[in-house]
């Protein structure tokens, strides 16, 4: 049997079926399409951010956003982006914590040990699908302080005899002086003997002179007595002093009594100096 409805009720979903497509087709239309633009990264410091010599840590904030855009439009609205931290520069150190306000960064400086600048910088990326947001934050860290302190001369044999005709003799020594990094001691090193002064005896007409090794803060002392002239023994020393007057060091010379010489006494003298390269 056919069922056939009247024309009437046929045209109702006829018409029903058309508005039905026509609806739905108009709503995925108007759906707006959602993107973002406007990438910011905010940092809580300004560039450069500097660290002492003596090294230090800091932290730092950094945020970053992006604005929303509805079918290319700009919204006005803002919403998180997430921020990675790289570090450059052998002397710092970036250690990273996400927070729900964005990024915190701890910085930390070694303690810098020469006398120049340290340089660094720590890059901030925001990498969001192909969009990519790049800012730098300039690290400086101050030169350090260096400076030297007493001085140290040490002769290789504290004294030296001769039989009393005397003679040219030579003893090695090496000069030293306390390295300071920033105000603290880093032990001994070979230094210049420039500008260290000096006093000797001058009995019998002994003679000195100062030979520059090859190397830094070596030296040699080279002494020349004539043949003693008294029967008594004749003692000389040569002695380095420091800026308050004081000996840092010392090198004696006996010269033997010559058996034939007569009995007279010399007169001491003293001559005194700087040392100058």
């Amino acid at each position: 049997m056919e069922l056939t409805l009247p024309g009437s009720l046929s045209r109702t979903f006829f018409l029903g079926a058309i508005c039905s497509c026509l609806l739905f087709t108009s709503c995925s239309e108007d759906d707006p399409v959602k993107s973002y633009s406007n990438y910011r990264i905010t940092v809580d410091a300004v560039s450069p951010v500097s660290f002492t010599a003596l090294g230090e840590i800091k932290t730092i904030a950094v945020s970053a956003s992006k604005e929303i855009y509805w079918d290319g439009k700009p919204s006005g609205k803002k919403e998180p982006a997430k921020v990675t931290a790289s570090v450059e520069g052998e002397q710092f150190i970036v250690e990273s914590l996400q927070t729900e306000a964005g990024l915190q960064l701890k910085i930390t400086a070694r303690e810098n040990k020469t006398e120049q600048m340290q340089r660094g910088k720590v890059i901030l990326a925001i990498e969001d699908d192909s969009v990519t947001e790049i800012q730098t934050l300039e690290l400086n860290q101050d030169a350090a302080t260096i400076e030297y302190g007493a001085y140290k001369i040490t002769f290789e044999h504290e004294q030296a005899s001769l039989d009393y005709n005397g003679g040219v003799g030579r003893v090695a020594f090496t000069c030293q002086r306390e390295k300071m990094i920033n105000g603290k001691s880093k032990g001994f090193e070979n230094h210049s003997l420039d500008g260290i002064s000096y006093k000797a005896t001058q009995n019998n007409d002994v003679t000195y002179s100062i030979e520059k090794g090859a190397k830094v803060g070596m030296y040699m002392l080279e002494y020349n007595l004539p043949e003693a002239l008294t029967i008594h023994a004749v003692y000389n020393t040569f002695c380095f002093l420091d800026t308050k007057g004081e000996k840092i060091a010392s090198f004696g010379i006996l010269l033997a009594g010559n058996p034939n010489g007569d009995d007279s006494y010399f007169v001491s003298t003293e001559i005194s100096g700087i040392y100058q390269e």
